[in-house]
């Protein structure tokens, strides 16, 4: 960038030697004052040398006047599902077979204009007192992007919303097709039990908690002296939903959707040589136990994703120093504590007690 003509187009010899614009390297060096990385250890590594923020005595070229050295925020949200999930095998098992899987009902309905068209008819069919929201006409997938993690919330939400659709449309599929998307179907259908439909509601409720703090994080005007209240907010909410006596997923939610859902009872009629009938219908309190067992581990999981993505000893944590929220001062420590923040932020941008003062105040 610091060099004119470095690379001419359509030139088999350089017309000129280029040279470094020494001036233009230097402003450009002078002017970057925060270094934002996704959280790979090389690059959280190359900011701190590049801060000169390191124990290694060799040469290396610094930007003089970087003073924050932090990670992007959105994608440290994701991890809180893809670790969580990861860690225990039936919740991996469960969002592979709904979501993720190479042959998973959410691939196929997208991927085929044939199946879509199945599931919006099926959803069109759809009674009201089975639907907790009304379908638009627009509805003709499960809007699954596989490129992001995050996307699992769509999905997952559409799956519970429209269970039943779902249900017709594998059955179809199953029915009518003899190749290995018919294949495919039979087996979801086989695998699907009334304890996996209530997990992937509980699922679907996590993963639309965890989007609302992506969203959050991902928005250019969020106020970073709130981010530490945000995230805490977070934390009490999944603990609200999956943990305690009283849950709230099974009260609110994907959850108590699919709950209700099951309650009426399904009869699957699968196909094959010999009839087979399927029931799901509402899970016992054990296996309900056992599908918020797995939540409560998942919210621990992701209670240490959020201390190891979102340490506290971060410059950009202590900006709560200057949260106007009612609660902000007492929540986060009080008076010692926002005077060791403001302590901290004049060390990394080299301001002294007065002018910090000032501007506090």
């Amino acid at each position: 960038f610091c060099t004119p003509c470095l690379h001419p187009p359509h030139y088999d010899e350089k017309p000129h030697k280029p040279s470094v614009d020494t001036a233009l390297l230097a402003r450009v060096s002078g002017s970057i004052e925060s270094f934002v990385s996704d959280s790979a250890s090389d690059e959280i590594r190359a900011g701190h040398f590049l801060a000169d923020q390191r124990t290694r005595t060799d040469y290396i070229e610094t930007f003089p006047n970087l003073k924050i050295v932090t990670r992007d925020k959105p994608h440290a949200t994701r991890r809180n599902l893809s670790r969580g999930w990861a860690a225990d095998s039936f919740l991996h098992d469960v969002a592979q077979r709904f979501v993720f899987g190479a042959d998973s009902p959410a691939k196929m309905i997208q991927f085929s204009q044939v199946f879509r068209g199945w599931f919006a008819a099926a959803i069109q069919q759809l009674e009201p007192d089975m639907s907790a929201v009304k379908a638009h006409a627009h509805v003709q997938n499960l809007g699954f992007a596989a490129h992001r993690f995050d996307s699992a919330a769509k999905p997952l939400s559409r799956m519970v919303l429209f269970f039943f659709p779902l249900l017709q449309t594998m059955l179809r599929l199953a029915t009518e097709r003899s190749d290995e998307k018919g294949k495919a179907a039979l087996s979801f259908l086989e695998w699907l039990n009334p304890e996996r439909a209530l997990q992937v509601a509980m699922l679907a409720d996590c993963a639309a908690e965890n989007l609302e703090l992506t969203r959050l994080t991902d928005f250019e005007g969020f106020p970073t002296d709130e981010l530490p209240m945000n995230l805490a907010a977070f934390r009490d909410r999944i603990r609200a939903l999956f943990t305690g006596n009283d849950p709230g997923c099974l009260r609110v939610g994907f959850t108590r959707h699919m709950l209700r859902l099951l309650d009426r009872g399904f009869l699957i009629n699968l196909p094959g040589r010999e009839m087979r009938i399927k029931e799901l219908r509402k899970p016992s309190q054990l296996l309900t136990t056992a599908c918020l067992c797995r939540m409560s581990n998942w919210v621990r999981l992701t209670e240490a994703t959020l201390l190891a993505e979102f340490p506290d000893f971060e410059v950009v944590q202590v900006f709560s120093a200057f949260a106007l929220h009612p609660g902000a001062g007492s929540q986060h420590g009080g008076h010692c504590l926002r005077t060791s923040q403001i302590s901290r932020l004049q060390n990394a941008f080299g301001c002294c007690d007065n002018e910090a003062e000032s501007q506090l105040q």
